[in-house]
């Protein structure tokens, strides 16, 4: 049996593994060898194992990826459900609060009440909470849709840029109304100058 001797050369940059074991499916590798005998059988199985736990390694990483990518998925698909169920539920408390406190509001009163406010909401860039919290401030018998979502409407402003709640915010402008014996339909300019201020204070 005569001896063997085999002389193996590889250069593998190893800088970027994540990036090579993805592709060492499909590299080519140069390999200089002195063998004789059954010694390139040998490295040849030798390679072959190498290639399959690389390929094993490639098919994990892939695997991970995919999990961690359904997992993300998953989690926002539940949170804009918890958010959706929360804003559903949010809108139906202040729709029965109004029912109960406004007696003489027909039903399509207030219908267009939860359609306007969900507009509100939509084009002020506020949360539905925010705005129902401001308009069932101003829901009583003397109030007509329009009237409350018309003095809803700073609240939600001011509590939107300010991070004031709704309650907080109808509170600070109600003052500086009274404060400066201002009419209610200033109330938009109030909020407005507050936003201003707290802006060029920040």
């Amino acid at each position: 049996m005569s001896d063997f001797k085999i002389k193996v050369t590889a250069d593998l940059d190893t800088s970027q593994v994540e990036a090579k074991l993805m592709a060492l499916q499909n590299r080519k590798i140069t390999i200089q060898a002195n063998a004789n005998g059954n010694g390139l059988s040998n490295m040849n199985n030798s390679l072959q194992q190498i290639q399959n736990n690389a390929n094993n390694v490639s098919a994990s990483l892939k695997g991970i990826a995919t999990t961690k990518l359904k997992v993300d998925a998953l989690n926002f698909l539940k949170n804009q459900t918890e958010n959706a169920v929360r804003s559903v539920t949010d809108l139906n408390k202040a729709m029965t609060l109004v029912d109960m406190t406004m007696s003489n509001m027909s039903g399509s009163s207030l219908y267009s009440l939860k359609q306007q406010s969900l507009s509100m909401a939509k084009d002020l860039s506020a949360t539905t909470k925010t705005v129902t919290d401001a308009f069932t401030i101003y829901a009583n018998e003397n109030e007509s849709v329009s009237s409350m979502l018309n003095k809803a409407q700073p609240t939600v402003l001011l509590s939107a840029a300010s991070g004031m709640s709704s309650s907080s915010s109808a509170d600070a402008i109600q003052g500086i109304l009274n404060q400066f014996n201002l009419s209610e339909d200033q109330e938009m300019h109030v909020a407005d100058t507050i936003e201003k201020l707290s802006s060029e204070i920040a």
